[in-house]
């Protein structure tokens, strides 16, 4: 698998917010942010809050941008 460095957005297909990030290991965040043990260390991070809500299926994830 090939490691993507850069930009991305989670977004909430329910409500229309979203989150941008960026990480050395876009795909790897993303995973982390789906682990519901990340969400109890961060109770109010409102992306958590509302994946909690909403379910994990009501998010997509894209890559903004890649950096070398």
């Amino acid at each position: 698998m090939k490691i993507i460095s850069g930009v991305y957005k989670i977004t909430n297909t329910i409500t229309g917010d979203f989150y941008i990030g960026s990480s050395n290991n876009v795909k790897r965040r993303w995973a982390a942010h789906k682990w519901p043990s990340v969400w109890n260390r961060c109770p109010n991070k409102q992306l958590y809050k509302d994946m909690k809500k909403y379910g994990l299926d009501k998010f997509s994830f894209e890559i903004l941008a890649e950096v070398e």
